[in-house]
């Protein structure tokens, strides 16, 4: 009977221990997402498309240590720091493709764009194809 009341209390100890592991606070993750140029946005008028211009942007490429969920910065050139509470909102190339679309079609003047895989309902005279090979920024 002596022996039991050991056993009980270490098994009473490490299950408190076990529970309260539980029970920590794990750090709440942000998600971010890429944004129109600031000097961007809606044009006064219509928008209309009078010359005939259409562009297709892509196939987009991204480096494999950016086909990430989570931000990725350089603190020093060679080493690549991996922020765990810190996401995209999205996949990174359909955020890149997505702005660049948008600011094109406000550039331009003309609504005749789109991404590349896209199902465009337009034959473009143009296409863009964008390599990325760094995309570098401050994490705050």
């Amino acid at each position: 009977m002596t022996m039991r009341r050991p056993i009980l209390l270490l098994f009473l100890t490490m299950t408190i221990a076990l529970f309260t592991g539980c029970a920590s606070h794990s750090p709440e993750i942000s998600y971010y997402s890429l944004v129109d140029h600031d000097g961007l946005g809606a044009r006064d008028g219509d928008q209309t498309d009078n010359s005939g211009l259409s562009v297709a942007i892509g196939p987009l490429t991204l480096p494999d240590n950016l086909k990430r969920p989570q931000l990725v910065t350089r603190s020093v050139p060679g080493k690549l720091h991996i922020h765990d509470t810190a996401h995209w909102g999205g996949r990174l190339e359909n955020e890149i493709g997505s702005v660049l679309v948008r600011n094109l079609s406000y550039l331009l003047g003309t609504d005749r764009t789109g991404l590349f895989t896209d199902n465009l309902n337009l034959d473009p005279r143009y296409q863009v194809i964008i390599i990325i090979d760094r995309f570098d920024g401050i994490y705050d």
